[in-house]
């Protein structure tokens, strides 16, 4: 869902991909900065540059000289009745078994952020916020800890998947 424009916000620029992907600071121009961070600690900052930026239509992404190993290009091309196709092509070299794994791994990943991007798109498109993936364990049988959840945000028992609260995301500045 969204006009290239509203689309290019979400991929282009730090504070949209920020908001579905992982927080992101990028310099919004050909050959500019890019960090992304996917946690604490300097081993999970990884930083990049933006090789090529052709807004609302192509932006691509690639590891910085210590490893250019992997590249990101984002197509977005207008349809119909507001909306756009948005392709994303990953490509990287490397050897090895390991490296093998971590870059068909990235194919179970993206999934889950194309996802995130579709989603933000439709339901929150035009507002920045922090992706982020809460995580906790609760004891006893699933359906039990799914009400304890509900419970301890005040929501009712019968919430279900798509269903919202009716409260407003949090906005990151």
């Amino acid at each position: 869902d969204g006009t290239p424009d509203e689309v290019w916000a979400a991929i282009g620029t730090g504070a949209g991909i920020s908001s579905w992907y992982v927080p992101h600071q990028l310099d919004d121009h050909e050959g500019g900065r890019a960090l992304a961070s996917f946690g604490p600690g300097p081993e999970m900052q990884i930083p990049g540059v933006v090789a090529a930026y052709d807004p609302p239509n192509r932006i691509v992404f690639t590891g910085d000289e210590r490893d250019a190993t992997l590249a990101f290009e984002w197509l977005v091309e207008a349809r119909d009745g507001g909306s756009c196709i948005v392709r994303l092509v990953n490509t990287g070299f490397g050897t090895g078994d390991d490296w093998d794994a971590q870059y068909d791994g990235m194919a179970d990943g993206w999934q889950l952020f194309l996802l995130n991007l579709q989603l933000h798109l439709r339901h929150f498109r035009g507002r920045h916020g922090r992706s982020m993936l809460p995580m906790g364990v609760l004891a006893g049988p699933r359906e039990a800890a799914w009400h304890t959840l509900l419970a301890a945000r005040g929501l009712p028992g019968s919430l279900s998947v798509g269903a919202s609260d009716g409260a407003a995301p949090t906005v990151a500045t």
